[in-house]
Parts: structure tokens; sequence; C-alpha cells
């Protein structure tokens, strides 16, 4: 069957949600009385965003339509997808930093993000305890008596590390159990794991472990909707727009922790050990896209530090610098 047809439609969708999106953050950035140079920063981030934002959108699509491939079964394209898709939410919804003077924006911009990105950190965890889980029973092996390490400093960290990578296995798999016997009402009897057979893991498996790990975030994320406290809401300082909450800073700092917590355990999933096939790790795109956002970073911070209070386009750009250098390392090397 020819899909050419299938695949020219797909463009033309990505292309009108490129120009829906673009027209709508030119319309948004261009309300309100504000100065010529501010509406043309917005219309150009706005513009520059909506492009990567509905590029990614369209690997997303393409790794959906091709998900029976051989050459991508390995890669569990669905969930890939999935997590493009949540790149092109964080990427787009890193627009409203550019807004600090409407209250939804300033109230949807860290749920919209940190949501996203924690998405993203378990969607990798989830797929690599998917294929962790087939390969049990060979860690179980380099865990073992039987198994050889060297007695210095390094052979002791590798065992103590083998050994945490297959408490987290087991550990999601209980997670996986519990999720099917709250849904079933108890109708549904939790299987033992045996160590030393293969498992198998289905889409629906990794997805409900993919899900426990996120719920924490989104429903933190949902009380800052929610909650008048938590909220965030855009505060007039000396005439300059700010996006404050009452509580102070400890609800992003929050966020920013339990958004860290998927992706560190995706890295103790992913490490390379011996016997284990390297090629089926993200140990080293995810560390490669951790020093680039760390490299990113180092250079915003300071300068966030740095400048005035008055300069909100600058502080907008450096955020949206910071998302950027998390969000398209992970969506490149991944």
């Amino acid at each position: 069957m020819n899909c050419q047809p299938k695949r020219n439609l797909i463009k033309i969708i990505v292309a009108a949600l490129a120009i829906v999106s673009i027209l709508i953050m030119i319309t948004v950035g261009a309300t309100g009385s504000r100065s010529s140079a501010v509406i043309t920063f917005r219309v150009c981030l706005g513009t520059i965003l909506s492009t990567f934002g509905c590029a990614q959108l369209y690997v997303a699509t393409v790794f959906y339509l091709n998900r029976k491939h051989a050459l991508l079964e390995l890669s569990q394209p669905i969930g890939l997808s999935i997590f493009v898709v949540s790149a092109s939410v964080a990427t787009m919804g890193s627009f409203l930093f550019a807004l600090p003077e409407y209250d939804f924006s300033c109230a949807l911009r860290q749920p919209t993000i940190i949501t996203s990105i924690s998405l993203m950190g378990s969607i990798l965890a989830a797929r690599s305890w998917r294929i962790g889980l087939v390969l049990l029973p060979m860690s179980m092996l380099e865990t073992g008596p039987s198994a050889k390490h060297s007695s210095t400093l390094r052979g002791w960290a590798s065992k103590s590390i083998a050994v945490s990578r297959c408490k987290a296995i087991l550990a999601l798999c209980t997670v996986s159990e519990c999720f099917l016997v709250f849904g079933s009402c108890g109708k549904y009897k939790p299987k033992r794991v045996s160590k030393g057979m293969i498992q198998r893991a289905t889409f629906a498996d990794s997805a409900r472990v993919c899900a426990a790990l996120a719920m924490p975030q989104m429903l933190f994320q949902f009380s800052n909707i929610s909650l008048a406290s938590l909220r965030m809401k855009s505060v007039s300082v000396d005439g300059v727009y700010e996006c404050q909450c009452d509580t102070g800073q400890w609800p992003l700092a929050l966020g920013i922790i339990l958004s860290s917590l998927p992706f560190l355990l995706a890295l103790l999933l992913n490490v390379p050990t011996e016997g284990l096939p390297d090629v089926i790790r993200e140990f080293d795109q995810i560390a490669s896209s951790m020093k680039v956002f760390l490299g990113v970073i180092s250079i915003t911070v300071p300068t966030l530090t740095l400048i005035s209070g008055a300069m909100t386009d600058a502080h907008a750009y450096l955020m949206v610098t910071s998302v950027l250098g998390f969000v398209l390392p992970l969506f490149y090397n991944i």
C-alpha cells in the first residue's frame, strides 16, 4: 500500500498547525499597550518556538506511523512519540515567559513546562524498565554470589549499582501490579516475578509505570493551579510586571526536584555494565544531554541574577533558552 498520500496529509496538517501556532503567538504577543520593540521580540520568539514545536510534532507523527517498522520496534516508537510530543509542549509552552502581565500565563507556565519535562523523564525510565525487565536474569547473574567483581572500590561500586538497578526494576514491577489491582477493584491477582526467567512487559505495563512516576508531579502541579496560595500571579512592581507566588519559590524548587527524579532513575536503569549490550542503553545520550543543559544554565543563571527587574524581555529570553537547553538536546539524542 502506498503511504505517500498519508505522508503528504501529515505535512499539510503540520504546516497548518505551524501557521496557526505562529498566528496565535503573534496575536497574543501583539496585544496590549506594549512598545514596538516588545511586540517585535514576542513575534520573533513565538515564530521560532512554533517552528521548533511543530517540527517536533512532525517527528512524533512519523515515529507513530512507522511504529511497526522492524528498525523502530526495539526503540518502542509509541512511547517515543509521546516523549517527542511532551518535548513539543514544553518548547511551545516556554513562550509564556514572554507574557508576564497576564495572570493566565503566570499560572500556566510552570505546570505546563515542568509537567512536560517530568513526563519526558518518566517515559525514559519506563522504556528502560521494560528492556531491563527482559534482561533481568542476566542482571541477576551479575549480582549473584558467582559474579566476578574486582575487590577495588570500582568493583564494589559496580556491584552496588547493579544491585540497585535490579531492585529498582523489581520495585517498578510491583508498582505496575498495584495499578492493575486498583484498576480491577481487587479482582486482579498480582503475579510473582521470577528472577531466573525472562519476563515480558507490554506497552500497557510501561504506560502504568510511566503514569506512576509522573503522577506526583501532576498532582503537585494541579495543586499549583487550583490553590490560590500556590498559584503564580502577575504583579506590577514599579510599572514592571512580574510573576510571583504568595508562598515564595519553594513550589518551583519542589517541582524541579520531582522532575529530576525520573531522569535519575532512567540513568540508573541505563548504567553500562558487563554482560549487557550497550546498544540498547541510553546512558550516554542522557548524560550528554545533561552536560549540554548544565553548560547552558551555567551561562543563563548568572546572567539572570545580574539583570535588573526592568529587563523583562531579557529575562524571558534567558528562561526560554534554559528550557530549550534541556529539551532540545534530549530530543536530538534520544
